[in-house]
């Protein structure tokens, strides 16, 4: 038994709940078309077969530009905020699929 990371760095699509804020339960839409509930069956499934889970996320516009810093870090863990350091940016939006807690940032309003 050995430690290993997946990543899926995917384009397209549209996930659900974007009217949700930081702090608030993402349960997700269950569409099968949606991206961030396919991901979230994913890891659900994973678990139910004895896989230990110890971090999932969907960090929604990981590369978008930063408008203005902010303090992405608080209210989550250590290991979580090293983490999203390392794939995103301040003004991405974090969901932990573990918790199903969103984290900050706001999505672009729909054009």
């Amino acid at each position: 038994m050995g430690r290993f990371r997946i990543i899926i760095d995917a384009v397209g699509g549209h996930g659900c709940e974007r009217q949700l804020g930081e702090g608030k339960e993402v349960f997700g839409c269950s569409n099968l078309n949606c991206p961030d509930c396919r991901v979230r069956e994913f890891v659900k499934d994973f678990k139910a077969h004895n896989n230990n889970v110890e971090l999932a996320l969907i960090i929604h516009w990981p590369d978008r530009p930063v408008d203005s810093p902010t303090d992405y870090q608080d209210g989550f863990k250590d290991k979580i905020a090293k983490f999203v350091e390392m794939f995103t940016n301040p003004s991405s939006v974090v969901d932990n699929l573990l918790t199903k807690v969103r984290g900050p940032g706001q999505f672009f309003p729909k054009a």
